[in-house]
């Protein structure tokens, strides 16, 4: 077991036996995994844990980055008529709550082969998502983002706005600096308009 499971691990057993979460969240209030049926109890402290090995630690732990997905998927076929596994999914991240600092929905990407869809679950730091709506206001605004819109709203808004404003929307909400989106956005722009790839240095 990793040091970043260990501290998972930790971090579960903190929010499960301490009676009040930072803030002064009633434990009841925080990650109430009990609440869910036992068999979707266990699937949700599994993806809890994977979602802290992850970059969705710096979302759940201080909002460093106000939106973390990617720790979830669910694919469905693209004409049927329903999705256990999506509705399943939903219903096992209403638990991924603390009061109103965090919480957690499924994304809808409208991209589609015609055959499949595809969802990503998110999580968001809603303190650390407000502070980056306020720093760049006239973008936001022109979704309909204000800082006090609902947090799970946010990222379905950013998905179905155009190419350029939806890279700058993504980029903002998983907390890169403006320079970083701009130089994204603008190489986005120059590779549709000469259909060259702009190369850059990727850092992990």
């Amino acid at each position: 077991m990793g040091p970043l499971r260990w501290g998972a691990v930790v971090l579960c057993a903190t929010t499960v036996f301490h009676p009040v979460w930072a803030g002064g969240v009633p434990r009841a209030q925080c990650f109430p995994v009990e609440e869910l049926p036992p068999a979707l109890r266990a699937r949700a402290e599994g993806v809890l844990l994977d979602a802290l090995d992850r970059e969705a630690l710096f979302t759940l732990v201080g909002g460093v980055k106000p939106v973390s997905e990617g720790f979830l998927s669910v694919k469905w076929k693209a004409g049927a008529g329903s999705s256990d596994e999506l509705d399943e999914a939903r219903r096992m991240l209403k638990a991924f709550r603390c009061g109103d600092a965090l919480c957690a929905d499924m994304l809808v990407f409208r991209a589609s082969d015609g055959k499949s869809r595809l969802a990503h679950a998110f999580v968001v730091n809603t303190p650390a998502l407000r502070a980056k709506v306020r720093e760049e206001p006239s973008f936001w605004l022109r979704l309909g983002v204000t800082p006090h819109s609902h947090p799970a709203s946010v990222m379905p808004l950013v998905e179905a706005t155009e190419p350029l404003d939806r890279f700058r929307g993504f980029g903002y909400a998983f907390g890169y600096p403006r320079h970083a989106v701009e130089f994204y956005v603008a190489a986005a722009e120059q590779e549709k308009l000469t259909g060259v790839f702009v190369k850059r240095d990727f850092i992990h």
